[in-house]
């Protein structure tokens, strides 16, 4: 064979070799669900959401790495179920919310991008997960946020019994020994601290009295506190529901086997700026359950193809997550 021939046959061979090494390395789908395909970097992002709280999931704290992979898939075809059904009622993004996603964005990559970075997921992609929620806050709002009158009642009535907006000065049943280490207070220190309380609450009449009544013995009233049922994490037992069943624009003490407060309850019929940022969240729980019917609607019609040996990797890797 002359040797021309040879060097040209070698260098073709060369250029295939190399450019099949290139097609095996590259990225591929971990998921592909009717035609769309799901990378790496989305599905690491929702693999770590599950693994951080798996019981968020509807799994065990101790569920398995294989439970919690399966999960992720299950969120990533919702992820495709939001955009197929977005463009299906052809949605449109308000500038509004287009800006709300990219402060959201910021928000997030500024308190969490180091830990996006060391699982693979960009800045790009945490855009695209982000503009994903606002397509199924935007989805509800159309498909179940009615403008009447009627509706708008049982928005706002949900929004009362599922919400408390209130301040606190929050006081706790420990003091100091002579060695300067915090101990618990006994029975008669913290009857005490509850009558200074009480007395303190009877002399606040309105919300500026909050804070000049309680500054003179070094408290200090909280901000303005937006908190849902069922998300008290913080909190005492039980403590959505007294305050819940306090007065309305009174100043009132709760005691807890190790603190107490003393409650300033605003009426949320009142408030209309909590009110405003809670009503999509508001008309999403009220009917989340036709929402769910809808988006199984359009799961039952997809296929999903898994790539197994992608999800191995990230089963193999689950330190990385979480």
């Amino acid at each position: 064979m002359p040797k021309k021939l040879l060097a040209a046959l070698l260098c073709i061979a060369l250029i295939f070799l190399c450019g099949s090494c290139s097609a095996v390395n590259r990225d591929e789908a971990v998921l592909n669900v009717s035609g769309a395909e799901i990378d790496r970097e989305i599905f690491a992002y929702y693999f770590d959401k599950v693994v951080a709280n798996p019981e968020n999931y509807s799994l065990k704290k101790d569920a398995s790495a294989s439970q919690k992979a399966d999960k992720a898939v299950e969120l990533c075809v919702r992820y495709v179920t939001v955009n197929t059904m977005f463009r299906k009622y052809n949605l449109q993004l308000t500038s509004a919310l287009k800006t709300e996603i990219s402060q959201n964005v910021g928000t997030l990559w500024t308190c969490y991008g180091n830990h996006y970075k060391k699982i693979g997921v960009s800045r790009a992609t945490i855009s695209k997960i982000q503009t994903n929620v606002t397509y199924e806050n935007t989805i509800f709002t159309a498909l179940f946020d009615n403008s009447d009158e009627e509706s708008e009642k049982k928005v706002k009535k949900y929004f009362a019994e599922n919400y408390i907006i209130f301040r606190a000065v929050s006081g706790y049943f420990t003091t100091t020994d002579a060695a300067g280490s915090a101990i618990d207070m006994n029975d008669a220190q913290k009857n005490a601290m509850e009558a200074q309380f009480k007395l303190l609450a009877s002399n606040i009449k309105d919300i500026s009295g909050l804070e000049s009544a309680t500054a003179e013995l070094g408290y200090t009233p909280s901000s303005t506190i937006l908190l849902k049922k069922n998300q008290a994490d913080g909190y005492p037992k039980g403590f959505f529901e007294k305050v819940s069943a306090l007065e309305n624009g009174k100043a009132s003490v709760l005691r807890f086997d190790d603190c107490i407060f003393i409650i300033w309850k605003y009426d949320p019929a009142e408030r209309e700026q909590e009110y405003a940022s809670c009503r999509s969240q508001c008309v999403k729980d009220m009917y989340s359950a036709f929402g769910e019917a809808s988006y199984k609607s359009i799961e039952d019609s997809l296929t999903v193809k898994r790539n197994e040996s992608e999800i191995g990797s990230f089963i193999k890797n689950i330190n990385l997550y979480g």
